[in-house]
């Protein structure tokens, strides 16, 4: 099977692997190609069918992602690349997602999309929504999820799904550490104060 490279940043990577065979002739290479990149993972859906095209060039999750209204360009503050805590549960107050999006001038305009949050195999969110390019060939989808629980360490991960295919996702571990204890300093009775 034919693998393609892409470049993102100064890191550069070929291990694009096919998710198995197009659903509506199965000769297809794969319905979508997704990067073992952790950063982000860029696939897109299969189009030697004539299927639709939308590829995820970017997928990241950070605790503030801002857009500037004047300029709009993008900010990701903190972003979460691990999570190791003393102990589980865990509440995150606010997690933000930012999914960029891209499209072919033929494919539609609107289309399904889905984000999903899964702790391992257990799935903690899942929120639809409206895919909308707006008249262009590239979106980006920002997402503000409040309160995620975190019950256990395992791999979080943060999806994106539109029409019907996953096309990117963040992972971030999740792990405990030991608990770390600090003690008060003391003036020292013996300094003459």
């Amino acid at each position: 099977m034919a693998t393609e490279d892409f470049e993102m940043g100064d890191a550069h990577h070929s291990d694009y692997r096919p998710d198995g065979d197009c659903d509506e002739c199965g000769s297809c290479e794969g319905s979508f190609w997704s990067c073992g990149c952790s950063f982000s993972a860029k696939s897109h859906a299969n189009d030697s069918c004539g299927n639709t095209v939308i590829s995820c060039a970017l997928a990241v999750c950070a605790e503030t992602v801002v857009i500037d209204r004047l300029s709009n360009s993008i900010s990701v503050i903190n972003i979460l690349e691990a999570i190791s805590v003393e102990s589980f549960p865990i509440v995150l107050p606010r997690v933000f997602c930012l999914f960029e999006l891209t499209r072919d001038n033929e494919d539609p305009l609107q289309l399904p999309g889905l984000v999903t949050f899964r702790l391992g195999e257990t799935e903690l969110v899942r929120a639809p929504y409206e895919v909308d390019f707006q008249g262009t060939l590239r979106t980006r989808s920002v997402m503000n999820i409040q309160g995620l629980v975190i019950s256990g360490p395992g791999l979080l991960r943060a999806s994106v799904d539109v029409n019907g295919s996953v096309l990117g996702h963040w992972d971030m571990p999740c792990e405990s550490r030991p608990a770390q204890i600090a003690l008060p300093l003391l003036e020292n009775p013996h300094d003459g104060g």
